[in-house]
């Protein structure tokens, strides 16, 4: 299971310039080049950029050419969930989460996501994916907080503090989208 996630969160700023490259050049060695040379993630260091710019290639490159072209077309909002369904599709895990934790809390009618309830759910993944146990506790710690941060950026939470699950209304072209990926 790929758990680095801990690199950036949603990083729509960063996924809207790869993406906008990308289109330019098709060749990720050049978009690479432009990134690090112009420094446009504005990082202070090369690697954090390199780190940075691996993981959204990453994520990028799980979604389909047609999903990128018209990426651009779409609000900010739209293209936050285009990001969040690229992390979904990169990591299971995220995705697991949203169906088996909020959806869940959802039809319950309760919106407070709890420690417990990622607790809960990262013990029950130990069983489906046992190299979870080997992961150090600053490491799911790290997880957490990074998935937290995501779900806040792209609305599924309220905030990060206060972590109210808020649901999301269906946006008109993204469904296209979600059907083909």
């Amino acid at each position: 299971m790929k758990l680095s996630l801990t690199t950036i969160a949603l990083g729509i700023r960063e996924f809207e310039i790869l993406v906008e490259l990308y289109l330019r050049y098709k060749d990720w060695e050049k978009v690479n080049q432009e990134v690090v040379t112009k420094n446009l993630f504005q990082l202070t260091s090369q690697s954090s950029t390199t780190r940075q710019f691996r993981e959204i290639r990453q994520r990028i490159q799980s979604l389909k050419l047609e999903t990128l072209e018209v990426f651009a077309d779409f609000n900010s909002d739209g293209k936050k969930f285009i990001a969040f369904l690229a992390i979904c599709k990169t990591y299971p895990f995220v995705c697991e989460f949203i169906v088996q934790v909020l959806a869940e809390k959802l039809v319950i009618y309760d919106y407070q996501l709890k420690e417990v309830d990622f607790t809960a759910f990262w013990n029950e993944k130990i069983m489906d994916y046992p190299e979870l146990d080997n992961i150090t506790e600053s490491t799911q710690k790290k997880i957490k907080q990074v998935l937290i941060r995501t779900l806040a950026e792209v609305g599924l939470l309220d905030s990060t503090t206060s972590q109210r699950i808020t649901p999301l209304l269906p946006m008109t072209g993204l469904d296209e989208i979600f059907n083909r990926e």
